[in-house]
This record gives C-alpha cells, structure tokens and sequence, in this order.
C-alpha cells in the first residue's frame, strides 16, 4: 500500500505521522482563499478524532462559554 503522510496527529488512522487507515479515501474541495481567490484540494474522508482529542475540545469549548467568547 501506498504510504501517506498525514499531518492530522489527532486522528485516530494517525501513527507518526502515516495514515494507517485500511482504506484511503479522499473528497474533492474547491475552497475560497484570503484574497479572492480559489484553491483545488484532495480531503481525507476517513478523519476519525480520537478519544483524548475530543475530552480537549469539549474542556475547550466549555472554558470559551465560560469566559464568554
């Protein structure tokens, strides 16, 4: 298989920076850039966040609703 480096340390398919994913499967983006502009990008459709990273994200966003923001 075809290895893949990936720049997502919180996904769960993430093993020192490869993709370790059985699969790979990859979505089609056109995105809006700062200026106007367009940028064409390929999006790993197997992102999976893992478990430490969620417990983060929710302490996050409970300390942001509690200061306010």
């Amino acid at each position: 298989m075809t290895k893949v480096w990936c720049p997502c340390v919180e996904c769960v398919h993430n093993d020192k920076n490869r993709c370790k994913a059985k699969e790979l499967k990859f979505k089609y983006r056109n995105m809006a850039t700062v200026n106007e502009g367009r940028v064409d990008m390929w999006v790993c459709d197997q992102y999976l966040m893992d478990e430490q990273s969620k417990e983060i994200m929710s302490q996050l966003q409970d300390l942001m609703k509690e200061k306010g923001f």
